[in-house]
């Protein structure tokens, strides 16, 4: 029998190959057997990136990957859907009840980068929306995530990514390619820029410390 258009491995399968999705015109539960496909290619995906890690790979959490791909799917779904109450949009955009480790935090990330996305279309088009309320705890739940399109937590908020150092050079490699020189100043980081762009920072990354310095100025 040929896969549903719209079911959750295809969605992933589309997402991650083509950048286009599908999804149910209207909220169904997710069957095992779709889990279990959707699991597979997440932790294929998480075996692909890991690979290019600049530390020790981190492990994959199936939980935390699958748990994300249904919230995104989710999200999209409510996106779309604009009948939905607020009961139903509170049980289907529940945050993540597990521990939250280096582990989990890349294994979410897999979906929930894409989630910036949603968040900036759902604002263009109705700015005081209640999904804008869901998409911003979950970026304090998860801001590796959340770069680009959140305000970030406090620095001991960020504890769980800062102390691993592979995970940390991540988040200050997305800070960079997000652009988010306001929070690499807020929240301190500077140093570990230093040394993460060596002898030279400046002449590596002239655009951090230009804007850093005409934030001074």
């Amino acid at each position: 029998m040929p896969q549903k258009t719209h079911s959750l491995p295809s969605f992933l399968s589309d997402l991650f190959s083509h950048g286009e999705i599908v999804v149910a015109n209207r909220l169904e539960a997710f069957t095992r057997a779709e889990e279990a496909e959707a699991q597979l290619l997440l932790e294929e995906l998480h075996s692909e990136e890991q690979l290019n890690t600049p530390k020790a790979a981190i492990a994959f959490d199936p939980a935390a990957a699958l748990w994300s791909a249904k919230f995104l799917y989710r999200a999209v779904q409510i996106t779309l859907l604009r009948a939905l109450d607020e009961d139903t949009i509170k049980k289907e955009l529940r945050l993540y009840p597990g521990t939250i480790t280096p582990a989990s935090i890349c294994s979410a990330d897999l979906c929930l980068r894409y989630v910036g996305d949603l968040f900036k279309l759902t604002k263009g088009l109705a700015p005081g929306d209640i999904l804008l309320d869901y998409f911003k705890k979950l970026a304090l739940q998860w801001p590796y995530s959340a770069i680009g399109w959140a305000s970030l937590p406090n620095k001991e908020q960020l504890f769980e990514i800062l102390k691993h150092e592979g995970l940390r050079l991540l988040f200050l490699e997305r800070l960079l390619d997000k652009k988010a020189y306001s929070d690499i100043k807020k929240l301190q980081l500077m140093p570990w820029i230093h040394a993460l762009a060596g002898l030279y920072p400046k002449e590596l990354l002239p655009e951090v410390f230009n804007h850093l310095e005409n934030e001074n100025n």
